[in-house]
């Protein structure tokens, strides 16, 4: 809208309006428009492109100023830090959209970028279903879903493998031969083994997910320390290292190379959704008015949402609890469910890897942007392989002040932070050797920083990213309208008071911390339900230091 309006010809106008172009990475939209001036000259374009202050937000706000009183709130939502631009040096570059049946028959350590559904896990199963008999593996994730997706199909082509949880329940006895499959939590349970893992073959699905999940998940909080040690030894000892994931970030690969392992970097540049349409919607209604026509004209749709309780609002208040929707959260067990199977399936948070779908279907989603970061929202959407068109609705919009400028703030940061053992793997440094502390420590930063910019503005980045996976996106422009939260909060609570199971897993973990006995659970239940109050009970408890490390918990 913007772009219609400017005097292109108009120094000023033109120069504002390079400003937002780069701000924005629209470099191609600004040549184009550019070209329309009488004026245009490529090389002093160019020259002053290079001399654009990306910080210089006054230059927009003069722009709307003039052309766009009316829609001030553009300049909120166009504002954002970058990620850090490190340039990685791959060592091969293909163009596949599936990577084939024998692509890791190989010895050496692959690291493989790759957008999802390009056969990145089915090249893994092929492997091992066609591994020598005295080469064995493990399968190493971060979600649970993931995991026992991949035991089970593995399971039906007649693999011998197990799964951590058979484990952990049964007592199992490991004599260090086993194929298992396991989640970075349960990753200690192979020290109960004989292992040697110089035999054994490593698969790390969905490797960017899994490092993150080990350096910050707050469930990791009393043993990020020895699984990190003893994870790094894994890696470092084992015969075969394969790592995958479509998000490899640059710090990803310090790892690597910190640990002096010998890897060969892929980039498969192959986008299974160039030229998918998305468009953007501005209120709740739109989107579910879109969702009840789909289902009266029989089409396939996932609706992803980053909030338990907006999830549940979608199926109870907008949807009326139809039957032949599916909703899945926290509260779902999601082990069994095989989405291929429902047209129609609503999701929170708690889907992000491992399910996924065959069938086209519309994508939709609902985003508050208060939780999962604009990467995890693209895996979120990504589990539908065939995707007809995206729809997508932010509420927010708006800029946020980074944290750090730099990398060495966050190090400052954390220099205090090990200084006062709070939030870091220092308070177990008596049992690793200080250069894995220092790897830690400087993932760690990396990690916090590009996060501290995708939070910047989660919608700024959520578009960004959907132009570099060849997305089609609409020009429109508009404020979108806020939710009712009152309203979601009431429908949640209800919906957790209705359909609570004390033996789910999320309530079983949360219940390890609070230890409430079972006698006791409907005196408490709300604790369970209600996000708020539990906060609200750690924050207490966190100043008498009574729950001490297990103080932290996620919550959609």
């Amino acid at each position: 809208l913007l772009f219609k309006k400017i005097n292109i010809d108009d120094f000023m106008d033109w120069f504002c309006f390079t400003t937002l172009c780069k701000i924005n990475d629209f470099k191609n939209e600004w040549t184009i428009y550019s070209k329309k001036s009488l004026k245009y000259n490529e090389n002093k374009n160019e020259e002053i492109w290079n001399t654009i202050n990306e910080k210089d937000y006054k230059m927009i706000e003069w722009l709307y100023n003039k052309y766009s009183t009316e829609n001030k709130y553009i300049v909120k939502q166009s504002k954002y830090k970058k990620i850090p631009q490190i340039k990685i040096k791959y060592d091969n570059i293909i163009n596949k959209n599936k990577l084939g049946n024998e692509f890791y028959n190989n010895t050496d350590t692959q690291i493989m970028k790759s957008m999802m559904g390009t056969g990145k896990t089915h090249s893994f199963r092929w492997l091992v279903k066609n591994i020598k008999s005295n080469s064995k593996f493990i399968c190493i994730v971060s979600r649970v879903n993931l995991g026992y997706d991949q035991y089970s199909t593995l399971s039906q082509d007649g693999v011998k493998v197990l799964f951590y949880k058979d484990i952990k329940e049964s007592n199992f006895n490991l004599d260090g031969n086993e194929n298992i499959i396991t989640t970075i939590d349960s990753l200690e349970l192979l020290k109960n083994g004989n292992f040697d893992f110089s035999q054994y073959t490593i698969f790390l699905d969905e490797y960017q997910s899994l490092l993150d999940y080990l350096l910050d998940s707050s469930t990791m909080s009393c043993r990020r320390a020895s699984c990190f040690e003893f994870c790094c030894s894994i890696l470092k000892s084992c015969k075969k290292l394969i790592c995958a994931d479509a998000d490899m970030k640059y710090y990803g690969y310090i790892l690597f190379e910190k640990l002096n392992i010998k890897h060969i970097k892929y980039n498969n540049t192959y986008l299974p959704t160039k030229n998918v349409k998305a468009e953007e919607l501005f209120n709740i209604y739109d989107i579910t008015k879109k969702l009840k026509e789909d289902i009266n004209n029989n089409i396939n749709w996932f609706c992803c949402c980053d909030s338990l309780d907006v999830s549940i609002d979608i199926f109870k208040n907008h949807l009326n609890n139809n039957p032949n929707v599916l909703l899945i959260n926290s509260l779902t067990d999601t082990e069994k469910i095989k989405l291929d199977n429902h047209k129609w399936v609503i999701y929170s948070p708690s889907v992000i890897y491992g399910l996924d779908s065959q069938l086209e279907r519309n994508v939709y989603c609902v985003y508050r942007e208060h939780t999962i970061s604009p990467y995890n929202m693209l895996q979120q959407t990504g589990r539908a392989r065939k995707q007809l068109k995206l729809f997508f609705y932010f509420e927010k919009k708006e800029f946020i002040n980074s944290k750090y400028n730099t990398l060495d703030d966050v190090k400052k940061d954390l220099d205090l932070y090990s200084k006062y053992h709070l939030n870091s793997i220092s308070y177990d440094l008596n049992i690793i050797d200080k250069n894995l502390n220092d790897l830690y420590m400087e993932l760690f930063t990396h990690f916090i920083y590009f996060n501290d910019c995708l939070n910047t503005n989660k919608y700024i980045h959520f578009i960004l990213l959907l132009k570099e996976r060849g997305y089609i996106l609409n020009n429109d422009v508009n404020k979108s309208e806020k939710l009712d939260s009152k309203k979601i909060k009431e429908m949640s609570i209800k919906f957790k008071t209705e359909n609570f199971n004390i033996d789910s897993e999320r309530n079983k973990k949360l219940n390890e911390i609070l230890r409430i006995k079972e006698k006791d659970i409907n005196l408490y239940i709300d604790f369970f339900i209600n996000n708020n109050l539990l906060q609200k009970h750690f924050n207490i408890c966190n100043k008498f230091d009574l729950y001490k490390n297990n103080k932290e918990l996620i919550i959609e």
